[in-house]
């Protein structure tokens, strides 16, 4: 089960590249500033999340917990606490980018 969450994972991390990649490729979405940036990225966490079957979901957030990743996590709620890992993940991955 390991092998195939974090292939869902790594699937979710390579959408969410892809679209802010896009965006920032279709328009001027650096030069808006490091905050709108990060807000699009956000949004685009939100739309993939919410897009995935719950179980799966269920199943991520127990595998995340059980490694560790969600240790710093304040959020009692799952779905909240995936939430906070990809928007942390994004925030990470366009800090290395654009530092």
């Amino acid at each position: 089960m390991g092998s195939s969450i974090d292939s869902q994972i790594e699937w979710i991390k390579d959408r969410i590249k892809e679209q802010v990649d896009a965006a920032i490729e279709s328009f001027t979405l650096v030069e808006s500033g490091e905050e709108k940036t990060l807000t699009f990225s956000k949004v685009v966490v939100d739309s993939i999340i919410n897009k995935i079957d719950v179980y799966n979901a269920l199943d991520m957030h127990a595998y995340l917990q059980e490694s560790g990743e969600l240790n710093h996590m304040e959020s009692t709620d799952r779905i909240q606490s995936l939430l906070d890992y990809f928007y942390a993940w994004i925030e990470l991955e366009l800090a290395k980018r654009y530092a």
